[in-house]
């Protein structure tokens, strides 16, 4: 695969919010399989550096699957990586919107966040609808991953100097709290675990499903 846009012969921007750090452009490559090519904001240089270099070490599979590292003729980091589309932008199809299979991406995304805690110690400290995209083939998979931080090196100072890029619905009430000791592990757990369970919330109202049925199949 070329590392430039040069390797997709066909391009197609999706829409993306405007608080996200990547422009998102779909495609083939040259072998006509379908990719996506996340392309850095230059506003953002720094944290969608600190993204590609936590998902080239990772794989999972619902983890958006790095494939390879490019610059654009600009100089914005950007790489490629198998085909997805935002949550969001499907949330209100027949293929996503149904109680069982949005139970079943948050469980996909559930296994993501043990992966990351259990077996990498990595907490991605901004588990929102935003960060969430679906394969060609139903998966969900966790990406924005500039925002991540190593159990060894996650501070307040740090989580406090990425609010502008945080979901506001991510930041746990101790991050507010005056006090500025150091997280523990089971507080770094639970960051992300606090923003699972607003995801949860915002999904039920924002998608037509059934209410009762919905809480059945989480339990």
């Amino acid at each position: 695969m070329g590392n430039d846009l040069s390797s997709s012969t066909a391009r197609t921007l999706i829409p993306l919010d405007d608080s996200v750090c990547w422009q998102l452009y779909n495609g083939v490559n040259e072998r006509s399989e379908p990719i996506s090519i996340f392309i850095a904001k230059q506003t953002f240089s720094v944290e969608c550096r600190r993204s590609i270099q936590f998902l080239k070490t990772i794989r999972h599979p619902n983890i958006i699957k790095f494939l390879t590292g490019f610059k654009t003729f600009v100089d914005h980091d950007s790489f490629i990586a198998d085909c997805v589309h935002p949550l969001a932008n499907k949330l209100h199809t027949n293929d996503t919107d149904t109680s069982a299979k949005i139970c079943l991406g948050l469980y996909q995304l559930s296994q993501a966040l043990e992966f990351l805690h259990e077996k990498t110690s990595i907490s991605h400290n901004n588990i929102c609808l935003l960060s969430l995209y679906i394969s060609l083939n139903g998966i969900w998979k966790l990406g924005n991953f500039e925002c991540a931080c190593r159990y060894d090196n996650l501070t307040k100072k740090y989580l406090s100097s990425l609010k502008m890029i945080r979901a506001e619905e991510c930041i746990t009430p101790e991050e507010n709290e005056k006090d500025s000791t150091d997280f523990d592990k089971e507080e770094i757990y639970a960051i992300d675990v606090y923003a699972f369970g607003t995801l949860i919330r915002h999904l039920m109202t924002i998608v037509n499903v059934d209410g009762k049925r919905f809480y059945l199949y989480i339990e």
